[in-house]
Parts: C-alpha cells; structure tokens; sequence
C-alpha cells in the first residue's frame, strides 16, 4: 500500500457564531472570529490517497484526474467564498478549520474511484490545522487537531484527537 499526497492553497473567509450562544456567549467564546464582517485565511489543502501502483500505468492514482476531483469538488466551490454565506455546508454549521476538514472529505470521498481516500488535511496558517482521517472501526471521519511548530532546520507535528 502507498500513500501519494496532493497539495493546493485556497483564500475563504469566515466568521464564528453559533445561534444557540447569546452574544455575550458568541463574543467571549470566538472573540474576534465572531465579527459578522468576517476575517479571511490562505488555507493550505493535503488530499492523501491510498492504494497499490498499478502495474501498467505505474501510479497509485493518475495525479491530473487527483487534480481535477480536488479543482472541482473543492477549490471551486470554497476559493474567494464566504464560506457562512456562500457555501452550503457552512449555512448551519461554524465553519471552523476542524468541521472544514470534515466537509472537504465528504465532498471528495464520493469523487475518488481509483484510490482510497485516506486522508485530509487543512492548515489555517502554517502553524495551525486540522487533519481528517477514517476512524477504522466505525467508518467515519475523526478530526484531528495539529499544529506543526519550526524548530531548527526540521518541522515537529504534534496532533491529538478531539
């Protein structure tokens, strides 16, 4: 099994309320994230596929048909969007970078034919993101929150589930 990892960037903006909080709630909870004007981020997407090297093409996956599921199923719909406004999956839910990660799967999963999708990963900001993966047992998707801090020549990622 091999994993093979595809990379894009992607700028939405956002705001964080959630409608059962009062203000006093929403304000003290999400602080500056909760301006109704919203705030913007150059969010970085890893889209990891598995599965075995096809003998004859010699790929775990054609990387333009990758490309093109990721352009159409991901990059179209939330580049240069309002994501509370402007983006289905964000008009009752906050569109935090952990719920993101899990919206940006189930969007591809349904879209991959030749591999497996194994994981996604969303960076806020270089040193904040929240990576998706399949829970094995259960089938379903558990978020997880990473940050991954500079040190020396090397990176360190550190994540633990929520």
């Amino acid at each position: 099994m091999l994993y093979l990892t595809r990379k894009a960037e992607f700028s939405a903006s956002h705001y964080y309320h959630n409608p059962d909080f009062t203000p006093e709630e929403n304000a003290r909870i999400f602080g500056k994230c909760n301006n109704p004007n919203g705030h913007g981020h150059n969010y970085t997407l890893e889209v990891t596929v598995k599965g075995a090297v096809d003998p004859r093409s010699g790929f775990v996956v054609d990387l333009k048909q990758l490309k093109d599921v990721m352009n159409r199923e991901v990059l179209d719909a939330l580049d240069h969007r309002f994501l509370n406004k402007e983006v289905p999956e964000f008009f009752r839910r906050i569109p935090t970078t952990e719920n993101l990660a899990i919206a940006i799967w189930q969007r591809l999963e349904p879209k991959l034919k030749a591999a497996q999708l194994h994981r996604v990963r969303v960076y806020e900001t270089p040193r904040t993101g929240c990576t998706a993966t399949r829970c094995r047992r259960r089938r379903t998707v558990r978020p997880t929150a990473s940050a991954t801090i500079p040190m020396g020549t090397g990176t360190t990622t550190w994540s633990r589930s929520r």
